[in-house]
């Protein structure tokens, strides 16, 4: 299958940056994100800590921002979730999925996702 891939990949020198691009990384695990944004911000000098948000209670935009990557635990979005970010509460007046219909429809693409899962159990 890699084969199959292998033509189609180039190195990431050759791929230009694209300011408007939006990434959100989704997990179950907390601990995953925030390895994964640390691991980020030691291999790259130009990445800022800033433009990497990890999405919680605190999240009060009503976009996602372009030249950013969020990280999300899915875990967020659980009604169950005492600071869930399905539903608009407290200071923040937009649910996740408003900030995702939000997020600037004027930009070509929308938010690039990642979805890491893990197996649980046996």
């Amino acid at each position: 299958m890699i084969e199959a891939l292998a033509p189609r990949l180039q190195p990431i020198s050759a791929v230009e940056a694209d300011p408007r691009a939006t990434f959100l990384w989704v997990t179950d695990d907390p601990a995953l994100n925030r390895q994964t944004r640390n691991k980020m911000l030691d291999a790259s000098d130009l990445l800022h800590p800033a433009r990497l948000v990890e999405l919680d209670n605190d999240f009060l935009d009503s976009t996602l921002s372009a030249g950013r990557v969020y990280f999300l635990n899915i875990q967020k979005l659980s009604k169950n979730e005492p600071a869930s970010l399905r539903a608009a509460r407290n200071l923040r007046q937009y649910s996740f999925w408003d900030v995702l219909a939000n997020t600037d429809p004027r930009r070509r693409h929308r938010p690039r996702t990642w979805c890491s899962t893990r197996r649980t159990g046996a």
